[in-house]
């Protein structure tokens, strides 16, 4: 049995036996010692299958069972995890307790999971100005282990996610090494250790791009964002399709390109109401109305007539 998922077995036991109301000590009398136990929650050695059937028939469920119901216990806890972060990403923080609230931190069962949840938590405190952003950067720094990280070319996806994240605080002074980091994992995919290969590259054209716009190189910001609105319509999906065309927008009106300019803003609009995130629509609209003093509703209404009604 692969190390790995020996542990997250051995946590889910933990977990079953805790929904069971059952001590530690009397869910494995008989069958392993506790110290013995603890070591397969601790990954120390890999779970033995008697065991495995020992412990399912003394929670009172067929072994078999118990794998098929691990296996979709590790979707949904992805699930969760991933809906919590989008949560505090949109500003949602409401639908970010909740979604907190629903998470038993103490049993999460996939070691990436933990990490992904870790940081959101990191996030949903520097939202809520419970901590600074200096404070948020060290507790990065110290969960990815930077400058540690890169001595590994290959990363998996939550590792890149907060990686990427140091980009944009104000007081880290090592952005280069991670933008090239980043630019890596864009030409090669391959590096990053996911079932979502593709969508960690959207992250990594959406966080460089940002870069390159901060340090006013335009070109290379559309050229980015032409990459990342490439595949997004590839993969027929709108993750971060909105900051690609934001992002666009920016550009253009940096070069003076009013009519690129105007159907990026025209494109970033339509695609907030096809997605019809509420928050994503509050959080683009005061951007972009900030940005180049405009109505957004007003823009897109005269748009549309003067590009698609015919007169």
């Amino acid at each position: 049995m692969e190390a790995t998922y020996s542990k997250e077995l051995s946590l889910y036991f933990d977990k079953l036996r805790y929904e069971r109301n059952m001590t530690q000590e009397t869910f494995v009398t008989g069958i392993v010692s506790i110290r013995q136990f603890r070591r397969y929650l601790k990954g120390e050695c890999d779970i033995p299958q008697d065991i495995i059937n020992q412990l399912s028939r003394r929670l009172g469920f067929k072994p078999e069972y118990v794998i098929w119901d691990f296996e979709s216990e590790r979707i949904n806890e992805t699930t969760l995890i991933t809906n919590f972060y989008n949560a505090v990403a949109n500003r949602d923080l409401n639908a970010a307790e909740d979604y907190n609230k629903q998470i038993k931190s103490k049993y999460i069962i996939d070691d990436v999971n933990r990490l992904y949840y870790t940081h959101t938590v990191n996030m949903l405190e520097l939202s809520k100005k419970i901590i600074s952003e200096d404070v948020f950067l060290e507790k990065t720094i110290k969960l990815i282990d930077f400058p540690n990280i890169l001595k590994s070319r290959m990363l998996s996806n939550a590792e890149i996610m907060i990686l990427s994240t140091l980009i944009s605080l104000k007081n880290f002074t090592e952005k280069e090494s991670i933008v090239d980091r980043l630019k890596l994992y864009i030409s090669q995919p391959n590096l990053i250790v996911s079932g979502h290969n593709e969508h960690v590259v959207l992250l990594c054209l959406q966080r460089v791009a940002q870069y390159e716009g901060i340090n006013k190189n335009f070109a290379e910001v559309i050229r980015l964002c032409k990459q990342g609105i490439e595949v997004s319509t590839r993969l027929k999906v709108y993750y971060l399709l909105e900051y690609f065309y934001y992002f666009s927008s920016l550009a253009y009106h940096e070069l003076g390109e009013v009519s690129k300019y105007e159907e990026s803003v025209f494109r970033c609009y339509a695609t907030l109401y096809a997605e019809n995130n509420e928050k994503k629509i509050a959080k683009f609209t005061e951007l972009i109305e900030d940005d180049y003093k405009i109505s957004l509703h007003e823009f897109a209404l005269e748009y549309i007539k003067k590009t698609y009604i015919k007169h």
